[in-house]
């Protein structure tokens, strides 16, 4: 399993993984190293397969239904 340290080096920093990711830095300090879901698969698309979703510390987030 890949550390939510690791994810953070890998792209560079808080800063860099949430420039990349779309959200605040605020909002990755937020998780407290654990990755929300959807997340997780967009780390897995940006890093080109380099962290795998399912090898990564997440967090299942909650569906809302409309």
């Amino acid at each position: 399993m890949h550390s939510f340290q690791e994810v953070i080096e890998h792209f560079g920093g808080i800063t860099a993984l949430a420039r990349r990711l779309g959200v605040t830095s605020q909002a990755i300090s937020q998780w407290k190293g654990e990755i929300p879901e959807p997340r997780g698969y967009q780390i897995e698309v940006l890093s080109k397969g380099r962290f795998k979703a399912d090898r990564l510390p997440l967090r299942k987030t909650e569906r809302h239904s409309s």
